[in-house]
């Protein structure tokens, strides 16, 4: 299990634009080092895809919000 927060800050203003939190759970296919380390890998992917679709979702600089 993964259980994080984390926020955007726009570097220019340190406007913090958006907070997370969020849970990530997936059951390990075995016992040993690999196994859980395939698991954790998985687990980081998913946190990975949820801060790329929250990037994709801010505006772009330069443009009227």
């Amino acid at each position: 299990s993964l259980d994080v927060a984390w926020s955007l800050i726009d570097d220019r203003s340190g406007e913090v634009v958006m907070i997370r939190n969020a849970s990530y759970r997936q059951t390990s296919e075995g016992a040993d080092f690999d196994a859980y380390a395939a698991t954790l890998s998985a687990v980081l992917a998913q946190l990975g895809d949820d801060l790329a679709a929250a990037l994709e979702r801010l505006p772009v600089a330069g443009t009227v919000r």
